[in-house]
């Protein structure tokens, strides 16, 4: 069953560090990896634009971040603007 995620794919010769919010850090060997990304509408849109850190903005997008296995390589995230 498809879901309405887009991905994006990439594969990398070095090992890296991605960060959400500067302050977490999370170490990715090299291989290929997969943002799924979506922009949230109805409900989901509704439920993240209710928070307070939410205030003001229009848009959301939930980030889904994986490795070729399809192992989880950094928590779920929604980011709005």
């Amino acid at each position: 069953m498809a879901d309405s995620y887009q991905v994006l794919e990439f594969t990398t010769e070095k090992s890296f560090v991605s960060t959400e919010t500067g302050k977490d850090a999370y170490t990715n060997s090299a291989g290929t990896y997969k943002i799924r990304y979506k922009a949230l509408a109805d409900v989901e849109l509704q439920t993240a634009l209710a928070k307070v850190e939410n205030k003001g903005k229009t848009l959301c997008w939930a980030f889904q971040f994986k490795n070729a296995a399809g192992a989880v390589s950094q928590p779920d995230v929604i980011y709005c603007k």
